[in-house]
């Protein structure tokens, strides 16, 4: 996200529903969360969004969700809303776009 010459922020409370704010126009609330080998039958990776526990992101606490699969060495950014859990698919792969209003 610094490469691409946004700037970007981390909250002074560790308790925050989110890891990074970035500044494209407006603050956008990013969680980052990483995928290391778990992979389905399909050979899709799924991510579940869940802060710890059992307890989901509402909403109003994350836009973005960066999910890193280290398999693939790659990122994948989709809209935080109404995401409970989802099957990375190439659709949302190096999307940087989300960050352009």
């Amino acid at each position: 996200m610094l490469s691409l010459g946004y700037i970007v922020s981390k909250p002074l409370n560790a308790r925050s529903p989110y890891d990074r704010l970035v500044d494209c126009g407006k603050l956008v609330r990013v969680q980052i969360k990483c995928i290391w080998d778990t992979k389905e039958k399909n050979g899709r990776y799924r991510m579940y969004f869940k802060r710890f526990g059992n307890i989901h992101y509402e909403d109003h606490e994350v836009d973005v969700f960066a999910v890193y699969v280290h398999p693939l060495s790659s990122w994948y950014l989709l809209p935080a809303k109404g995401i409970k859990s989802k099957t990375v698919d190439d659709a949302y792969l190096e999307k940087w776009d989300i960050f352009v209003f």
